[in-house]
């Protein structure tokens, strides 16, 4: 996730527009998590324009070169246990720039087919898991005498499904549940919206395009 930026100008009395060093981005490699995943290690990595005095980034990064432009932290998986933000502080003669990189984390998205119009919460857990952000996606899903079902929290949940070729919703093909309760890698119990196909279906070994929107 790139980062945002705040600039601080060292000399705000001179009339004069501060320049100097420039961060160009500051992102980390692992943007989106599943809670409760634990998460090894993350990379941050920045880019700048012009040569620092001084950069530091917190927390946990105790201290960087003024040339480093990446730093990796592992053994933290204890440690991210919600979403966190990464802040970039970098120093030269004209003042400090600012930019941050942000760790989320959220519950899963799931997708596939089940055998009944009331799957089981194992059948549901066992289906395609989508680790992301609740934005629209396509879910490519071959179906063989049974039913498409797609799951998401009920703090974001579905809100429509479209036939990707022509562009028809067909959400009223689908029996809707709420709050169904699924229990997430690290215990907790979280209400879901299923949603399951009405009727079986079998798309003769093709792959059926949906578009998932919130």
């Amino acid at each position: 996730m790139e980062g945002t930026f705040q600039y601080s100008p060292f000399y705000p009395r001179t009339g004069i527009a501060a320049s100097g060093t420039k961060i160009l981005r500051f992102t980390n490699d692992s943007p989106v998590n599943e809670r409760g995943v634990p998460l090894g290690q993350v990379t941050l990595t920045w880019s700048l324009a012009g040569q620092p005095v001084k950069q530091a980034i917190t927390p946990f990064v105790e201290s960087l070169t003024n040339t480093q432009r990446s730093v990796t932290l592992s053994g933290l998986s204890q440690t991210f246990a919600g979403n966190m933000t990464f802040t970039l502080e970098v120093a030269d003669a004209y003042g400090v720039k600012i930019a941050t990189t942000l760790l989320v984390f959220v519950d899963p998205i799931f997708y596939g087919t089940v055998k009944t119009d009331s799957p089981t919460e194992r059948e549901i857990l066992c289906m395609n898991r989508r680790v992301a952000l609740a934005e629209p996606f396509a879910a490519s899903i071959k179906i063989t005498d049974e039913r498409s079902c797609f799951a998401a929290p009920m703090s974001a949940p579905i809100c429509d499904i479209v036939e990707t070729v022509f562009g028809l919703s067909v959400l009223g093909t689908y029996d809707i549940m709420e709050n169904v309760p699924l229990t997430m890698a690290d215990g907790m119990v979280v209400p879901y919206r299923v949603l399951v196909k009405k009727v079986p279906e079998h798309t003769l070994g093709q792959h059926f395009l949906l578009d998932v929107r919130y």
